[in-house]
């Protein structure tokens, strides 16, 4: 019987060793499972920051792009309007010059201008018939 009590015993033992092995190796999982959520959410984490840094660059990056193109806009707005302004000025430039230049043919010390001189004529042809035309 002592050979029975100890083969029960035994038994015991081992199946309390298997039972607390067991336990550890669930404790063990679920410190590992623990472990990874944890880890999963710093990833998540990080990758939602990141995100959010990336989308921030995007909108300063499209306000710069944004401002930009306003500026640019308005150069291009101030070089048209320089240009056109020029373009006026020139035309009354012209303008006066062109009267000016044209004013002293009309009068010169308050007298007209002298007449054109009338076009040459061609002088007189004999015809087939000896005779002068007229």
């Amino acid at each position: 019987m002592n050979e029975l009590v100890r083969d029960v015993l035994r038994q015991n033992a081992q199946i309390e060793e298997r039972r607390t092995h067991a336990e550890q190796e669930r404790l063990q999982a679920l410190a590992q499972a623990e472990r990874d959520r944890i880890e999963a959410a710093a990833r998540a984490e990080r990758d939602r920051q990141q995100a959010e840094r990336e989308v921030e660059e995007r909108r300063i990056q499209a306000e710069q792009d944004r401002l930009q193109a306003m500026a640019q806009a308005e150069r291009d707005r101030i070089d048209v309007a320089t240009r056109a302004e020029r373009e006026r000025l020139q035309a009354v430039v012209d303008a006066e010059r062109q009267r000016l230049e044209i004013s002293p043919r009309r009068s010169v010390n308050g007298l007209p201008p002298p007449l054109p001189p009338p076009p040459q004529q061609p002088p007189p042809r004999n015809n087939a018939f000896g005779l002068l035309r007229r």
